[in-house]
């Protein structure tokens, strides 16, 4: 279902995570780095594109939608915390940050904000199910 917010969220963090694709998420020196150069960071950053887009069409199983949207998440995590060992391993000289670094943090963002809505929906479900017993 698009209309609620929390799918918003999802397709807005997928999103962001997708642009990675396109953009550098650092560069030492003259040298950037891009998501599709390492298998690892392609792994960190296709994943959770796919889980936060197919966690939009488990809206009638919120548990689930739950769950998959944590796991993306941790992804993320993951991938973030993989690129900052890749930009901090060749030392702190002549790293610069690039638009690709704002991204995932912000699918963070969005992630948890998406989780927050999925569970407000589902203490309100839990609610109404105990009101009707």
């Amino acid at each position: 279902m698009i209309q609620r917010i929390q799918s918003i969220y999802l397709i807005l963090a997928s999103a962001a995570m997708a642009l990675l694709q396109k953009f550098a998420y650092f560069s030492i020196s003259a040298d950037e780095f891009f998501v599709n150069e390492d298998s690892l960071t392609m792994i960190f950053s296709l994943v959770p594109v796919a889980g936060l887009l197919a966690a939009i069409f488990f809206f009638k199983n919120r548990p689930l939608q739950l769950r998959i949207t944590r796991i993306s998440l941790f992804f993320v995590a993951a991938f973030i915390g993989y690129a900052l060992y890749q930009a901090f391993t060749g030392g702190f000289s002549g790293i610069t940050f690039e638009i690709g670094t704002v991204l995932p943090i912000l699918a963070l963002v969005l992630g948890w904000l998406a989780l927050g809505r999925i569970r407000a929906d589902e203490k309100l479900v839990e609610s109404s199910r105990s009101r009707l017993r």
